[in-house]
């Protein structure tokens, strides 16, 4: 009973993430955890839920316990990862992220060859996924060519994968390789052309590069999605044009 019970709370707290409201979710996986505290997943979920509400210390102590319960788990340490990176801990977060990618490669510690042709479908996006983390964590420890580098293979991992090419071309835009920064961008639209991010990354890319008739468009496109406006045209104005740089 206790165990249908702690299913159904957890498909809840998977239907309240899904949907944005995380409090909920936070709840309905707490409950879970009370009806069944074995649950790595359950722990990586609220964890990620907590990440995303900026609560770090409860999202590192469910990744450290989805850990503890199953040390095979791709995404406890991706999650842990993450943590990390957003406490300014960058190389502990590669470490944990690049333990997330290897774990995932080798199959999370349940090698069966009768699976093996499924698990590599589902392995390219989470790969991808865990990739690109690491960069964002090189990143923001102003590693450039490494973000690159672990950006281009989470982008030969999963080409259908927008984020790697926006986070690409903001490292880009650190360099100065503007062209490279708006042939990303212009791929994470394709992709995805509800990614506000991605407009306020080309638009900066435009002015940049001294291409202000391009900029509107872009502006506006993020406006629409909840950017403010004129807390991006402040920051537009800011931006003195660079000579094009191509790598």
């Amino acid at each position: 009973m206790s165990d249908s019970a702690a299913n159904g709370w957890y498909r809840e707290g998977v239907k309240q993430q899904k949907s944005g409201n995380l409090e909920q979710a936070i709840q309905a996986y707490t409950e879970a955890l009370r009806l069944d505290p074995s649950r790595a997943m359950a722990y990586c979920n609220r964890g990620s839920a907590n990440l995303h509400l900026d609560k770090l210390e409860p999202a590192m102590a469910d990744a450290r316990e989805a850990i503890r319960i199953n040390p095979y788990l791709a995404l406890a340490y991706n999650l842990r990862g993450n943590v990390y990176n957003s406490m300014g801990e960058h190389d502990m977060a590669v470490q944990d992220l690049s333990r997330a990618i290897m774990t995932a490669q080798a199959g999370e510690g349940r090698p069966n060859w009768a699976l093996q042709f499924i698990r590599v479908l589902r392995l390219k996006p989470r790969v991808a996924g865990y990739l690109s983390d690491r960069g964002t964590a090189h990143r923001s420890a102003g590693r450039l060519n490494a973000a690159i580098s672990d950006f281009t293979q989470a982008i030969q991992a999963e080409k259908r994968f927008p984020i790697p090419y926006n986070n690409r071309a903001d490292a880009y835009l650190a360099t100065g390789a503007l062209d490279l920064a708006i042939r990303d961008l212009n791929q994470a639209l394709k992709l995805d052309p509800g990614f506000a991010v991605a407009y306020v990354n080309r638009a900066t890319a435009n002015a940049m590069l001294g291409q202000h008739d391009r900029i509107q468009r872009d502006v506006d496109a993020a406006v629409s999605l909840g950017i403010d406006r004129q807390a991006l045209e402040d920051m537009l104005k800011e931006i003195r044009p660079r000579r094009r740089q191509k790598a």
